[in-house]
């Protein structure tokens, strides 16, 4: 990914956030172990907090949104 940096800010094409620490497959390329692991999932206020304090020296058009499997957050759709 290509950062440019101007006036004591860093932009990029995007963003990436991790909204979810488990799976529920367990495809045989993939090193995650959250079949493994406990559920975690970032709360929406988390997300929120995060983003407000990155936005003060980063800046990026898109947010990817990854994890295990991003679709299992509960609060996907809030």
């Amino acid at each position: 990914m290509k950062y440019e940096f101007k006036n004591k800010k860093v932009f990029a094409r995007a963003v990436k956030y991790c909204i979810s620490y488990h799976c529920n497959l367990r495809c045989s390329g993939c090193v995650h172990l959250s079949p493994y692991s406990r559920k975690h999932f970032p709360s929406l206020e988390s997300f929120t907090a995060d983003l407000n304090q990155l936005s003060r020296g980063f800046h990026a058009p898109f947010i990817d949104l990854l994890g295990g499997e991003p679709l299992l957050n509960p609060e996907i759709n809030s």
